[in-house]
């Protein structure tokens, strides 16, 4: 089903979506709610304030809201595939960036680090994906 864009007489807006961007979408929420939520049982289990981190902010509903309507006017085939690339290059070079500073610092990395580097991980994850969204529309 091809998208299209265009205004009745009554001045509504009607969008006529791809179904792979739908797929997309859903995986977006999905995974959206499974960061968060697991951020949410970190932060209550060290004893931390909810309403003190950033992605306690309304940055992160906007950005959500942003992505959401990225997927939804994305005009080229391929929006499921590119969300699956990015999501799963920005786990590896996460993982890869907690390797190396732990390797600099010559640490074992604590429960502490580790909720501090998922919290970097979500942080860029709900601000990169809205803008390689928008960057692939154009």
């Amino acid at each position: 089903m091809v998208k299209k864009i265009y205004r009745h007489a009554g001045g509504m807006v009607v969008i006529d979506v791809r179904r792979e961007n739908f797929m997309a979408l859903f995986l977006f929420v999905f995974i959206s709610w499974c960061i968060l939520y697991c951020w949410l049982y970190l932060i209550h289990s060290i004893g931390e304030k909810v309403s003190t981190t950033i992605l306690s902010s309304p940055f992160i509903p906007v950005l959500t809201m942003a992505a959401f309507f990225a997927f939804m006017t994305q005009r080229r085939a391929g929006a499921l595939k590119y969300f699956i690339g990015i999501t799963l290059g920005m786990v590896l070079v996460f993982m890869q960036s907690v390797f190396v500073f732990n390797l600099c610092l010559n640490i074992m990395p604590g429960f502490n680090d580790f909720i501090f580097y998922y919290e970097c991980f979500a942080l860029f994850f709900f601000c990169a994906t809205p803008m390689h969204l928008v960057i692939r529309m154009i």
